[in-house]
Protein backbone atom coordinates (compact mmCIF):
# COMPACT_ATOMS: atom_id res chain seq x y z
CA UNK A 1 0.00 0.00 0.00
CA UNK A 2 1.01 3.25 -0.80
CA UNK A 3 0.78 6.16 2.09
CA UNK A 4 0.75 9.52 0.53
CA UNK A 5 1.14 12.73 3.33
CA UNK A 6 0.50 16.41 1.40
CA UNK A 7 2.26 19.11 3.53
CA UNK A 8 1.95 22.86 2.76
CA UNK A 9 3.72 24.25 5.62
CA UNK A 10 6.59 26.20 5.09
CA UNK A 11 9.78 23.57 3.61
CA UNK A 12 12.37 26.26 4.58
CA UNK A 13 12.23 25.14 8.72
CA UNK A 14 12.28 21.25 7.58
CA UNK A 15 15.64 19.60 8.19
CA UNK A 16 16.76 16.57 7.00
CA UNK A 17 15.21 14.30 9.65
CA UNK A 18 12.04 15.22 8.16
CA UNK A 19 12.55 13.59 5.05
CA UNK A 20 14.40 9.73 6.01
CA UNK A 21 10.76 8.59 6.37
CA UNK A 22 9.84 8.87 2.54
CA UNK A 23 10.96 7.27 -0.69
CA UNK A 24 9.60 9.82 -2.46
CA UNK A 25 9.42 13.61 -1.95
CA UNK A 26 8.24 15.85 -4.45
CA UNK A 27 8.08 19.45 -4.81
CA UNK A 28 6.55 22.05 -6.82
CA UNK A 29 6.46 25.56 -7.11
CA UNK A 30 9.48 26.43 -5.08
CA UNK A 31 12.81 28.94 -6.04
CA UNK A 32 15.43 26.95 -7.13
CA UNK A 33 17.65 27.48 -4.29
CA UNK A 34 15.00 25.33 -1.87
CA UNK A 35 14.55 22.46 -4.20
CA UNK A 36 18.78 21.76 -4.69
CA UNK A 37 18.98 22.14 -0.69
CA UNK A 38 16.21 19.56 -0.32
CA UNK A 39 17.75 17.68 -2.90
CA UNK A 40 20.83 17.22 -0.99
CA UNK A 41 18.73 16.25 2.02
CA UNK A 42 17.04 13.77 -0.40
CA UNK A 43 20.46 11.98 -1.27
CA UNK A 44 21.58 11.82 2.20
CA UNK A 45 18.49 9.77 3.08
CA UNK A 46 17.84 8.00 -0.02
CA UNK A 47 14.77 9.58 -0.72
CA UNK A 48 14.06 9.67 -4.82
CA UNK A 49 13.54 13.55 -5.44
CA UNK A 50 11.18 15.25 -8.10
CA UNK A 51 10.54 18.56 -8.71
CA UNK A 52 8.66 21.11 -11.18
CA UNK A 53 7.25 23.99 -12.03
CA UNK A 54 4.67 25.40 -14.57
CA UNK A 55 4.78 28.95 -16.40
CA UNK A 56 2.43 29.43 -18.38
CA UNK A 57 2.58 27.11 -21.84
CA UNK A 58 6.13 26.27 -20.37
CA UNK A 59 7.40 24.09 -17.69
CA UNK A 60 9.93 21.58 -16.50
CA UNK A 61 10.29 18.80 -14.15
CA UNK A 62 13.42 17.36 -12.74
CA UNK A 63 14.26 13.58 -11.19
CA UNK A 64 17.15 12.88 -9.20
CA UNK A 65 16.51 8.83 -8.81
CA UNK A 66 19.33 8.42 -7.15
CA UNK A 67 19.74 4.43 -8.18
CA UNK A 68 16.58 3.12 -9.68
CA UNK A 69 14.68 0.47 -11.39
CA UNK A 70 12.80 0.93 -14.89
CA UNK A 71 10.53 -0.10 -17.44
CA UNK A 72 11.68 -0.84 -20.94
CA UNK A 73 9.84 -1.84 -23.61
CA UNK A 74 11.30 -3.85 -26.30
CA UNK A 75 9.86 -5.63 -29.94
CA UNK A 76 11.44 -8.44 -31.05
CA UNK A 77 10.33 -10.28 -34.19
CA UNK A 78 10.36 -14.15 -34.58
CA UNK A 79 9.63 -15.35 -37.69
CA UNK A 80 7.14 -12.22 -39.17
CA UNK A 81 5.65 -11.99 -35.50
CA UNK A 82 6.36 -8.75 -33.51
CA UNK A 83 6.27 -9.58 -29.88
CA UNK A 84 6.23 -7.08 -27.06
CA UNK A 85 8.43 -7.90 -24.47
CA UNK A 86 8.26 -5.63 -21.09
CA UNK A 87 10.71 -5.53 -18.48
CA UNK A 88 8.92 -4.85 -15.24
CA UNK A 89 10.54 -3.11 -12.06
CA UNK A 90 9.77 -5.47 -8.82
CA UNK A 91 6.97 -3.05 -6.99
CA UNK A 92 7.43 -2.64 -3.10
CA UNK A 93 5.44 -0.39 -0.91
CA UNK A 94 6.93 2.90 -0.30
CA UNK A 95 6.14 6.21 0.94
CA UNK A 96 5.16 9.48 -0.95
CA UNK A 97 5.40 13.34 0.24
CA UNK A 98 3.84 16.11 -1.95
CA UNK A 99 4.82 19.52 -1.06
CA UNK A 100 3.44 22.34 -3.23
CA UNK A 101 3.75 26.23 -2.10
CA UNK A 102 0.32 27.84 -1.99
CA UNK A 103 0.10 30.06 -5.19
CA UNK A 104 -2.14 30.91 -7.13
CA UNK A 105 -6.39 31.16 -6.98
CA UNK A 106 -7.92 28.43 -4.48
CA UNK A 107 -5.12 27.28 -3.01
Amino acid sequence: MVSVTVDTSDLNSKEESFFKDFDVVVVASYPKDVKVRVNEMCRKTGANFYCGDVFGFFGYSFMDLIEHEYLEETTVKVRSLSLKLKILPCLKDFRLIIIAAACGKGV
